[in-house]
């Protein structure tokens, strides 16, 4: 799943010569132990819950499961714990493609991801990004406010969600080196 959780499950029905609803609201855990030792917990009285703003969970494997609470506010059995993994996808990069040669940077570039409510960016020549250019836009585009002296760079982005949850990095390569002479171009001197 790479998006935030939704959570669903059939209605608690008493078995009558006319079947009704037993349940007046559920309980719903959430925790990433699969024993439940610090649960997020919400109550709903639908048979359907999404995570209200403010609440969303970061990546990994997550449990979630569900009782009933009677009408004096007791909690029934919970239901058998279900699993899930939810990841952002890592945004794809577009432009300079890794390990690419450059005379010069001018933006970077990757592709949108859904669910994503802003980008962050890091640019250093230190591969494990100890002291970053780091910085947070909307767009899909990057162009830096400061030039990159010549040398080797790292560059990864990931994306943030509407909660502030981050998504998985996606990291490239360049090197920036001075214009070759090979390819510039000599304009004659034009003297009166």
């Amino acid at each position: 799943m790479n998006e935030q959780p939704s959570f669903a499950w059939t209605a608690l029905l008493t078995p009558t010569a006319q079947p009704r609803v037993a349940a007046s609201l559920y309980r719903l855990q959430l925790d990433e132990d699969p024993n439940f030792g610090s649960p997020v917990v919400f109550t709903t009285e639908a048979t359907a819950f999404t995570l209200p703003e403010g609440k969303g969970i970061v990546d990994g494997t997550w449990y979630w499961r569900v009782a009933v609470v009677d009408s004096s506010n007791n909690v029934g059995t919970y239901s058998a714990p279900q699993q899930f993994y939810k990841e952002y996808l890592a945004p794809a990069m577009l432009h300079p493609a890794p390990d690419t040669l450059l005379s010069a940077i001018t933006s970077f570039a990757w592709a949108a991801v859904p669910g994503a409510a802003y980008y962050q960016i890091d640019i250093d020549d230190d591969p494990l990004f100890n002291s970053p250019l780091r910085d947070e836009t909307d767009n899909t585009r990057y162009t830096p406010t400061q030039s990159l002296p010549q040398r080797e760079y790292y560059w990864r982005v990931r994306i943030y969600d509407k909660n502030r949850k981050p998504g998985p990095f996606v990291t490239g390569r360049i090197q920036i080196q001075a214009a070759s002479l090979d390819k510039a171009v000599y304009l004659p001197i034009v003297q009166r």
